[in-house]
């Protein structure tokens, strides 16, 4: 089994160094490295030549973004699974891939992740629209069947969550197969926009809901989840961004209320 490891990487030679020093010591070896900078004026062209030994392909040029980069790594991919492990990122350990060489099969196989800052952080293994909302997956802890990676390329108009749009329509529409390792499979930078931005992450979540949902499923979506489910944090700021007519969410919003207020005074 080939895995294709793929790293973008942007004026962070210090991340990046320690990214790829986390793949070349594994202790499997079956696998490919694809690293995309986009155009970096900092040292990390020269650490991409100091290890280029290790390096299956790269390429230093502008791109259109991160998910740009990320597709133009999956273009060159040749593995049976790959691995979008952005410069700052690192493999848990250097058993990592030899970890996941045992878990092959499904269309998708899934592990926790470890912050910078010593936090492990897991999901729901119940995976539901809602908790995949809630909770998404780690796209550094993912490793995607390359046909499936092809398939459905990241949507290079999104600013965070097209990895999150990925998961949904891969594993809640179309049912795709997966494996989930109780098991940290990376240690992950903080410091990157997901984990700064997380407004726009939930902006754009919403948005992606309403493109890939039918219209009644979407409302009843809103409508029936719980209460204090963070969707309620975007639902003001999503409707400006929309040309739904603002009605529609107030009445959604006092179905809510008056859900929550039955569900109080039944309680008594």
């Amino acid at each position: 089994m080939l895995i294709s490891i793929i790293t973008i990487n942007y004026n962070n030679e210090k991340g990046l160094a320690k990214t790829i020093n986390s793949v070349v010591s594994q202790t499997f070896h079956d696998y490919e490295y694809i690293i995309v900078d986009g155009g970096s004026t900092d040292d990390s062209t020269n650490i991409i030549k100091s290890y280029s030994d290790h390096i299956s392909y790269w390429v230093s040029e502008k791109d259109n973004g991160i998910y740009n980069a990320m597709n133009k790594g999956t273009q060159q991919a040749k593995g049976d699974y790959i691995l979008y492990l952005n410069s700052g990122d690192c493999l848990y350990d250097t058993n990592t891939l030899n970890l996941i060489s045992q878990h092959t099969g499904n269309d998708i196989i899934l592990g926790w992740r470890k912050t910078d800052k010593g936090i492990i952080e897991t999901f729901n293994k119940n995976i539901t629209a809602l908790s995949l909302f809630e909770n998404g997956f780690f796209h550094q802890s993912a490793y995607i069947k390359r046909t499936l990676a092809l398939q459905y390329p990241y949507n290079e108009q999104r600013k965070i969550v097209s990895d999150w749009q990925f998961f949904f329509q891969t594993i809640i529409l179309k049912y795709c197969s997966y494996t989930i390792i109780e098991h940290p499979l990376c240690i992950y930078d903080t410091t990157g926009i997901s984990c700064t931005d997380t407004h726009t992450a939930y902006i754009e979540k919403g948005e992606i809901l309403k493109e890939l949902l039918p219209e009644r499923i979407y409302v009843d979506y809103l409508r029936f989840m719980r209460i204090d489910s963070p969707i309620l944090k975007l639902i003001p700021e999503f409707y400006k961004y929309t040309n739904l007519h603002k009605i529609i969410y107030n009445i959604d919003l006092t179905i809510l209320k008056v859900h929550k207020f039955v569900r109080k005074i039944t309680r008594r």
